[in-house]
């Protein structure tokens, strides 16, 4: 008799609880005890950083809710658009930080509730780009450091370097998209086009060919047009030293090096060169490469006269001792002729073995042969060679003075 009292009693104080009072007709309500989260979604709209509406996963019977983000969103600010049963009410005012899990607490129409937790990841980014790619000076003993010029369409990275750059050995400094790595590393053999892998967190890659280029001249010459049958013929073709920047250009003895033609100049594309167009060459000439990263190379360029001029031809006493005194010989320059006048007295036999002291023109470097001691019973023939291989002979005449 007591438990149907005390059954009797609950089954009122349940009444009290979940009814409610109609006022109208006076007749007594039941509340509603739903208490769901039917939906749950980051609305681009309302958050600065999606692009897109973001929906999250409900799992009703663990009462959790999932959602993923892009990786670019700031997680510490997210406000989400929550639909719950009709009767029940849910917090949601304001942004959230997500950053690790947050509850949202269901009140019912009875007042009673129930906690969902909610947890937002972020995707793994999918990022995969070379933002940066620089030889740095201090790196790799250059004198200033080399940019890069990044074709991010194309995947291509092109790097100017100074002629003088040892490509074979070279490590780049190389910045890449966040928690994005790249291979390979540290020094590279850049002689050929080196492919660069950078892999997305998301494990997604992209590859990009890497070519090193040197800023130098490759070919320098002289070209002049003589008539239709014969066409073009080369003036002069440079000696080119990448190493200490300079080209030396050796043209005949008779060439106005005052009045030569424009140089044809080779060297890669999209250098630029300058001065353009026909030069004084009395004096030398200073060529500067400029690649489109600012990197300049700048070249000397001294054009020389092949001279072959004997200038002095004389025997030294001191060398031959056969001789009383020394004797300077006669320069016919017009008839390439040479005449010694050996002083009165001396013997015939002399001529059999003098050694002569010969000078050229001065800075010609130019080569004469023969050399040493030679017979001058006879007339004897010198050949002088210039730097550009041409030659001029002279006939070296040793008379007695009657």
């Amino acid at each position: 008799m007591k438990a149907t009292k005390y059954l009797g009693l609950l089954f009122l104080i349940f009444l009290a609880i979940n009814c409610k009072k109609n006022d109208d007709d006076n007749t007594t309500v039941m509340l509603d005890s739903e208490k769901k989260i039917t939906s749950f979604l980051f609305d681009a709209s309302s958050n600065n950083d999606l692009s897109n509406d973001v929906t999250g996963l409900i799992n009703e019977s663990a009462k959790t809710i999932s959602a993923t983000v892009p990786y670019s969103t700031n997680v510490t600010s997210l406000q989400p658009t929550i639909q719950a049963s009709a009767k029940a009410t849910v917090d949601s005012s304001g942004p959230k930080d997500f950053t690790n899990s947050v509850v949202y607490k269901v009140t019912a129409e009875d007042k009673s509730t129930v906690d969902y937790t909610v947890t937002v990841d972020i995707e793994a980014n999918d990022e995969k780009a070379i933002t940066e790619f620089q030889f740095l000076a201090d790196d790799n003993g250059l004198s200033d450091d080399v940019v890069s010029i990044l074709d991010e369409s194309a995947k291509t990275i092109t790097i100017y370097v100074p002629n003088t750059t040892d490509v074979t050995n070279l490590s780049p400094t190389v910045f890449v998209s966040d928690a994005a790595t790249y291979t390979p590393q540290s020094f590279q053999n850049f002689t050929d086009v080196v492919p660069y892998t950078v892999t997305a967190e998301d494990g997604s890659s992209a590859t990009y060919q890497v070519t090193v280029i040197p800023v130098k001249i490759t070919s320098f010459r002289f070209v002049k047009f003589v008539n239709d049958i014969v066409g073009d013929i080369v003036v002069g073709e440079g000696t080119i030293d990448n190493i200490k920047n300079e080209i030396e250009v050796i043209v005949s003895e008779s060439t106005d090096v005052a009045d030569l033609p424009a140089p044809e100049i080779m060297f890669v594309d999209p250098l630029s060169i300058s001065p353009d167009g026909k030069q004084n060459f009395m004096n030398t000439v200073n060529y500067t490469l400029l690649a489109p990263n600012g990197v300049s190379v700048t070249y000397n360029v001294t054009v020389r006269r092949a001279f072959k001029s004997i200038t002095s031809f004389r025997f030294n006493r001191g060398q031959n001792p056969t001789l009383s005194s020394d004797v300077i010989g006669t320069i016919n320059e017009e008839l390439r002729t040479i005449a010694v006048i050996l002083p009165k007295g001396t013997s015939p036999i002399v001529r059999n073995s003098l050694t002569p002291s010969i000078s050229v023109t001065a800075g010609s470097n130019a080569s004469v042969s023969p050399t040493g001691a030679q017979n001058f019973s006879n007339a004897v023939e010198y050949t002088v060679t210039g730097l550009d291989g041409s030659t001029n002979t002279y006939t070296v005449s040793v008379i007695i003075s009657p």
